[in-house]
């Protein structure tokens, strides 16, 4: 048995018959791919489900099978009641799902499945594995204890988590990574699918922000890479997927001399977003949760709601130099 929780949650299932599932804002290749595996799985036990996510998934994801069925909805609007069980892949708190900062949270049962270090466990039952790639790496530890068969189509799922998770095994790499990533490979996971969308398959409007941010890049003193972006410098690249992660992956965290960054991106007037990455040891996640966020200790972010641009900026910088 991988986790004394798996039997908990599945007698938990099996007592519900309407189950609910989401992906977190922005969704990524680990929760879609957590989230849709699960539900095909729910789905085989003759349970209903439904994944519903605060924002649409985006065009490079839809090599994930079950990405087309996640639906778009506002979570202030929907209604919970509807449904017996909630099951939450990916996801470190309600702020990554309901976009209006006085919700109400849903009453109704449920299990939280997660490895953000920054969750300390908020559902009925809490399964949190720090020490784990991704939440697909964990789904595959729970599904083996359910002794459920994995097919060609889930494992390629499960490995797109994975490999979005850790930049293609660049971080959050854990003693088990490889050893379940090559399950996977035996189980027909198509590595080159997965690999293709996720690095290779990218806008040129993207690459093209990349150049923006490269122009803006600054190293501070105190060892740490940063670019700022104004709300009329980031308005042309809004309706761009992706922009901070892959640039503070690709450009921020590869700034020699430096131990971690981030980026900043003024959304809207006084809402920023901002996506730190670590590359000498540096807990970001504490940095991320000082700013109301949270992630991993490699690669978390944060908003920063009704503060002027430059307010959020010195708050960043002033976290950032006392690390």
């Amino acid at each position: 048995m991988n986790y004394q929780e798996s039997a908990h949650i599945l007698e938990k299932i099996n007592s519900a018959q309407k189950i609910l599932l989401s992906c977190h804002a922005h969704p990524d290749s680990d929760c879609v791919g957590s989230s849709t595996v699960l539900s095909g799985v729910l789905e085989k036990m003759g349970k209903q489900t439904k994944i519903i996510c605060p924002d649409e998934v985006p065009d490079f994801l839809q090599f994930i099978e079950g990405a087309n069925t996640v639906e778009k909805q506002r979570f202030e609007d929907f209604d919970f009641s509807e449904w017996d069980l909630y099951i939450m892949c990916d996801t470190s708190g309600w702020k990554r799902l309901f976009m209006d900062t006085n919700f109400t949270p849903p009453t109704l049962p449920l299990i939280v499945i997660d490895n953000h270090t920054s969750n300390k466990g908020f559902g009925s039952i809490n399964l949190l594995d720090y020490e784990t790639s991704s939440v697909c790496e964990m789904l595959f530890n729970v599904l083996q204890d359910w002794n459920i068969e994995i097919t060609k189509s889930m494992a390629t799922s499960l490995l797109a988590g994975m490999l979005g998770d850790t930049g293609s095994f660049q971080f959050e790499v854990y003693k088990n990574t490889f050893s379940i990533a090559d399950k996977l490979m035996n189980l027909g996971a198509d590595r080159e699918l997965a690999a293709y969308n996720l690095f290779n398959n990218l806008p040129l409007d993207l690459i093209k922000f990349w150049g923006l941010v490269i122009s803006k890049l600054t190293v501070d003193p105190k060892g740490f890479a940063y670019v700022a972006l104004t709300e009329a410098e980031y308005a042309p690249y809004l309706h761009i997927y992706g922009t901070r992660e892959t640039a503070a992956q690709l450009i921020i965290s590869k700034v020699g001399g430096t131990n971690f960054g981030f980026i900043m991106t003024e959304d809207t007037a006084n809402n920023s977003s901002v996506s730190f990455r670590s590359r000498g040891g540096v807990d970001t996640s504490k940095i991320a949760v000082a700013l109301g966020g949270g992630g991993h200790p490699g690669a978390s972010g944060a908003w920063i709601r009704n503060t002027p641009f430059d307010e959020a900026l010195q708050k960043i910088l002033d976290l950032c130099r006392a690390v």
